[in-house]
């Protein structure tokens, strides 16, 4: 059913009674109807439904078929007190819109002349590190550069030489990459060696490239991983390695799930839209949830 507004907007109302939206739940062990005392006859209360869950605006859009979703556009077009908002250029920036949004991890539109990555700051960029309370480390890698990579190999040695029993990455701060042979060889100072970090994953077959671990690991005591929304790429690779290695804690909150290397295909107006295909996808990486 569909419900116009006159004449300010437009609400839209789908009624489901079927397919389940409308069941009630069964009832728990707290409930009457699973009590082992019986209730006396005259007093029995009158049985009454457990109210509706109501659908999501999400899950009743999902509901929609093909003729829904064409009478949908269809009855917009025709009834909606603002033609200007339904014309075909405005269908069309919804449906980019909603595709970005329900792609979110998997699609970008960026500026002209941008490659899919973050312009680092130089506060993020740069390298930082600190001892707390004289037992645990404290790193924040910042950008994967190679500068960074040789101060944090000193920064280990430091630690290793005054006993530093527990170290916390901060990812926070690195810049996205898609440089994920630099991310691999940050990962080679935590993981064993001579075992499988990541794997860049190709749609066809037999393209995978497998970075793995050639050296000893600098640290080996407890990690704990520092991580938000905006940590993505080459950064998300590595709280994966130190989530499956070394079981290290994941504090914060989930990751931006873009562990991939991004193809940026430019639109006629000279802006990029970044797709993860036909390029490639991280395996043993990804969403990482806080306190996981």
């Amino acid at each position: 059913m569909f419900r116009f507004t006159w004449p300010a907007g437009i609400a839209i109302w789908v009624l489901m009674v079927a397919n389940g939206f409308a069941q009630s739940p069964a009832p728990s062990a707290a409930s009457p109807a699973a009590s082992s005392t019986p209730t006396p006859a005259k007093s029995s209360p009158t049985p009454s439904s457990s109210p509706s869950a109501t659908p999501t605006t999400e899950e009743l859009i999902n509901s929609l078929g093909a003729a829904d979703l064409q009478a949908v556009i269809t009855l917009l077009k025709n009834n909606f007190t603002n033609p200007d908002a339904i014309t075909e250029t405005e269908l069309n920036r919804a449906t980019v819109e909603g595709l970005t949004i329900r792609l979110s991890h998997g699609v970008m539109l960026l500026p002209p002349d941008s490659r899919g990555e973050a312009a680092p700051t130089e506060s993020s960029s740069a390298f930082y590190s600190e001892i707390l309370d004289g037992h645990s480390g404290y790193l924040r890698p910042g950008a994967f550069t190679t500068a960074n990579l040789q101060a944090m190999d000193k920064k280990l040695g430091e630690f290793s030489a005054k006993k530093v029993e527990a170290l916390i990455i901060d990812l926070r701060d690195s810049p996205p990459t898609n440089d994920f042979a630099t991310a691999a060889e940050f990962a080679k100072r935590f993981c064993p060696k001579g075992k499988p970090l990541f794997t860049l994953r190709k749609p066809a077959a037999r393209q995978d490239r497998v970075f793995s671990s050639d050296r000893e690991p600098a640290f080996q005591g407890l990690i704990m991983v520092l991580a938000d929304g905006d940590t993505a790429g080459g950064a998300e690779t590595l709280a994966g390695a130190l989530r499956f290695y070394d079981k290290a804690l994941i504090i914060g909150q989930p990751t931006a799930g873009r562990a991939v290397e991004y193809s940026d295909l430019q639109l006629p107006s000279g802006k990029m839209f970044g797709l993860p295909w036909p390029k490639r996808s991280c395996r043993k990486a990804g969403h990482y949830s806080q306190m996981e």
